[in-house]
């Protein structure tokens, strides 16, 4: 018998799909994508707002990507604002990227590398 055990574990992908409208805090180790509509906080390690997504929140996020429109603050590592996406709110990030055509209403932050505070030290660790 020949059996082939994949002992790597694929990364988790929530998504909640263009009809959904959700409200809360939602949690995971693996990739948020919102092709709806959803309002409350998201702590993940990736997170993907497609053209038709809609997000009024608090997000924590190592990386990511808005297609669509969001609303609220954001904490990343990496941060990427398509042509098509619609911001208002503040992103805390370490690097950042807009592209021409993306509507941008709010403020930006830059942290200071080497000056993480062990609250900053802790929060990047996750």
């Amino acid at each position: 018998m020949n059996s082939i055990k994949n002992e790597e574990k694929t990364p988790d992908i929530a998504i909640l799909g263009d009809q959904s409208q959700l409200t809360g805090h939602f949690h995971t180790p693996g990739t948020v994508m919102v092709q709806g509509e959803y309002r409350g906080s998201i702590e993940c390690q990736a997170m993907i707002v497609t053209r038709k997504g809609m997000i009024d929140a608090q997000i924590d996020a190592q990386s990511i990507e808005i297609w669509g429109v969001f609303n609220g603050f954001a904490r990343s590592d990496k941060v990427i604002c398509r042509s098509t996406s619609k911001i208002r709110g503040f992103i805390m990030s370490y690097g950042m990227g807009i592209e021409p055509g993306a509507i941008f209403e709010g403020g930006l932050i830059f942290p200071l590398l080497g000056e993480e505070n062990d609250e900053t030290k802790k929060d990047r660790e996750r």
